[in-house]
């Protein structure tokens, strides 16, 4: 008995034609350069200011960005030719601010959808002042975080990760307030809800334990911590008598709640 020959595929004129053309499309883009591209669409956003750009559409970077408030050194990145091919932009993106870093991949779906993974970073607090429209010399502190994963879709959908701040502190006048060290494990709940449980990490002047919460569904969020002074009779004391009620142990509450309005 013959054994059955194996059916080699031979595509045809039609199809190599097809690949050719999609090889030399994807070509074209990612050899595209960066900067014709930015003079076409991206130097008529208003308020944005980019110094220089650098490298082609597949790998370049934007030196000297500044947008209203924020500002960086450079915004690189290095797209992946083959996503394409599954109608997704896929890059590897590094953002280097005055005091700090983000780095992420990032994969965007036709849908909107943004997924960042191995998301990195590590911001000073006198950076994010002016955002927060503070005066840049008003608070201290250094912001530390690694995200495994973060869904956006017009709002963080879900998120696993860890964010620190360290050394905070605030001033007013010459005099400076030293707030501690702070952690915040993040994740989503059965629920797809974002939960932050938040604690105090064992230096510093302030004891805290407690918990936030997101629902991107409705757009509610609530926070529910308990604060204690670890050394009494102090200003950080006094402030805290002043604008925070205590529960029967003695604990300082920090409750809040609210809605976002969404569209």
């Amino acid at each position: 008995m013959k054994s059955a020959t194996p059916t080699v595929w031979q595509p045809g004129w039609k199809t190599l034609l097809a690949i050719g053309l999609v090889t030399w499309l994807i070509y074209l883009v990612i050899s595209f350069p960066a900067a014709r591209a930015w003079a076409w669409w991206g130097s008529d956003v208003p308020g944005l200011q980019v110094a220089s750009v650098e490298g082609t559409v597949w790998q370049g970077s934007l030196r000297g960005v500044r947008y209203d408030n924020f500002s960086a050194r450079s915004i690189s990145w290095a797209l992946s030719p083959a996503a394409l091919l599954r109608l997704r932009a896929v890059l590897e993106l590094d953002v280097r601010l005055q005091e700090g870093f983000v780095t992420s991949r990032v994969q965007a779906a036709p849908s909107g959808a943004v997924e960042l993974s191995n998301l990195q970073g590590q911001v000073a607090l006198p950076v994010l002042a002016p955002m927060l429209e503070l005066p840049p010399n008003m608070v201290e502190g250094q912001i530390n975080f690694g995200f495994e994963q973060v869904l956006i879709n017009g709002l963080p959908r879900s998120a696993e990760g860890r964010a620190t701040l360290g050394q905070a502190g605030f001033r007013i006048g010459r005099r400076f307030t030293e707030l501690g060290n702070f952690a915040a494990d993040i994740h989503t709940s059965e629920e797809q809800v974002l939960v932050a449980d938040i604690r105090d990490q064992g230096q510093g002047p302030l004891a805290v334990e407690g918990a936030a919460q997101f629902n991107p569904a409705n757009g509610s969020y609530s926070s529910n911590l308990r604060i204690q002074v670890r050394e009494s009779g102090t200003e950080l004391e006094r402030m805290l008598e002043g604008g925070l009620r205590k529960d029967r142990d003695g604990n300082y509450l920090l409750n809040y709640n609210g809605r976002l309005q969404l569209p």
